[in-house]
């Protein structure tokens, strides 16, 4: 079986099982780490000793249970909003199902906390970043959907 293939799947069963995994589960005592690959795997928990590998594995994790009561709070959740508004919600997508709501997308954004919480571009600020991943997860809903604002 392909190396890279089986560093993938590891990545995505340990991501499903993240909250899961215990010390004496299907996991233990199967750790690994590939120097080649920069990648491994202990107690079910893919990681890296190299820093731009980590952030990789690290940046699509999400929140752990319900964030109905702390979203609001949350960094990148207050960066959206101080540029992206209800209003602008409300102007951009018109035609919108209304479970798609200005909050619930919120609170979408709020359970991936590095989503508009980083940025790797050499010399642009975090809010330069945030506006550019909005600007591409919004063209793509468009294209997708065929619902774009007139």
């Amino acid at each position: 079986m392909n190396r890279n293939f089986i560093v993938t799947l590891a990545l995505f069963a340990a991501q499903q099982v993240h909250g899961a995994i215990v010390e004496d589960g299907i996991w233990t005592g199967n750790d690994w780490y590939d120097a080649n690959l920069k990648i491994g795997v202990a107690n079910g928990v893919p990681y890296s000793d190299d820093a731009s590998v980590q952030r990789r594995i690290t940046a699509p994790l999400t929140v752990d249970g319900s964030i109905d009561d702390t979203y609001l709070d949350m960094t990148n959740v207050q960066r959206i909003s101080s540029f992206f508004t209800s209003a602008d919600w409300d102007a951009v997508f018109p035609q919108a199902n209304p479970v798609y709501t200005y909050d619930n997308f919120l609170k979408a954004a709020a359970k991936f906390p590095n989503f508009c919480n980083e940025t790797n571009i050499e010399g642009w600020s975090t809010d330069k970043t945030c506006k550019r991943e909005l600007a591409t997860i919004f063209a793509h809903w468009g294209q997708e959907t065929g619902k774009r604002a007139p």
